[in-house]
C-alpha cells in the first residue's frame, strides 16, 4: 500500500552534497491532512482513505457531499 502526500508546489531550488554534486529539488508545502472517510473491500470493493486539508462550512455543501464525508 502506498500513500501520497498532498501539498502545494512552492518552487524549485538546488541542494549540494558533500562532494559538491548538485541536485534540483522541488519545494512543497504540505497540508495538515485529516482522514474524512474510509473505503473497504467489503463495502466498496476496494480499500482507500479519503483525506481533506481545509474546512468548508456545511452550508456550502450539497446533501450528497455531506453524505460522502460521513
Amino acid at each position: 500500500m502506498s500513500f501520497t502526500a498532498v501539498g502545494q508546489k512552492i518552487g524549485m531550488t538546488k541542494l549540494f552534497d558533500e562532494n559538491g554534486a548538485c541536485d534540483a529539488v522541488t519545494v512543497v508545502k504540505l497540508y495538515d491532512l485529516v482522514v474524512c472517510g474510509l473505503r473497504t473491500v467489503e463495502k466498496n470493493g476496494y480499500n482507500a482513505i479519503i483525506v481533506g486539508y481545509d474546512e468548508v462550512p456545511e452550508k456550502k455543501l450539497t446533501k450528497s457531499q455531506i453524505g460522502f464525508y460521513t
